[in-house]
């Protein structure tokens, strides 16, 4: 199976990981295996739902923090971006004012149907002027990113201060199902900010095809909206 037909079963929640047991991350920057940890009383386990929990409440401060800010008018879409080599998450926002300026300045030629359409700029979020990224790492949540990151990578450099371990099967890009639950899970966060009629949120990944990208938004995105947004564009 090629990675994009993996990662299409994983979104859709199709995927079963055969994989058992635990890795754990070390102080003393090695990695353990375990079949099993009950009784192991010096391991702390991130599992999925604690980790979930994390990033939710740190997405939930940037966007608290950031609807009491002077940028927080006519937003029209958020972006939570999802690393899952490193193990973190970044939120990008745009407003209707800061992406006429970035019209203005660097596309003034292309169309509004290019502009507005799935793939156009309006939604893309490498254009999106409020980013937020090392704002998401709270004490909590670095070093469980820092223990998924040396394990995920086989790369053990990071601090730890305790022995964190993880589902086996977490590594199977997991993080994606984290980040959809957050977007899903914030939405009564999202009614701090001043939005748009039309506003929505979604994941985005990074390197993905047309197709993968459209499934993304469409876990976290109305369909009756998506069509109006998107359909014949």
């Amino acid at each position: 199976m090629d990675y994009n037909a993996f990662l299409k079963q994983v979104i859709n929640g199709d995927w079963k990981s055969t994989q058992k047991g635990f890795i754990v991350y070390t102080p003393e920057k090695t990695m353990e295996y375990f079949e099993d940890i009950s009784n192991e009383k010096d391991i702390f386990l991130a599992d999925f739902k604690y980790v979930e929990d994390l990033f939710f409440e740190a997405c939930s401060n940037v966007i608290e923090k950031f609807s009491r800010s002077e940028n927080n008018k006519d937003v029209f879409v958020l972006a939570l971006y999802v690393d899952t080599e490193g193990g973190y998450c970044g939120i990008s926002i745009n407003t209707e004012s800061e992406y006429r300026k970035i019209i203005d300045k660097w596309y003034p030629d292309e169309s509004e149907e290019e502009l507005n359409s799935l793939y156009g700029v309006r939604y893309h979020d490498s254009a999106f002027p409020f980013t937020f990224f090392s704002e998401l790492i709270t004490p909590q949540l670095e070093e469980i990113t820092n223990a998924y990151y040396c394990i995920n990578t086989e790369h053990p450099i990071l601090d730890v201060q305790r022995k964190i371990a993880f589902h086996k099967s977490f590594f199977a890009e997991h993080l994606i199902l984290i980040g959809i639950n957050v977007v899903n899970r914030l939405k009564n966060i999202f009614s701090l900010l001043d939005t748009t009629e039309d506003f929505f949120a979604y994941v985005t990944l990074h390197d993905v095809n047309a197709e993968l990208s459209e499934l993304l938004i469409k876990k976290t995105v109305p369909n009756v909206l998506f069509d109006q947004l998107f359909s014949k564009k």
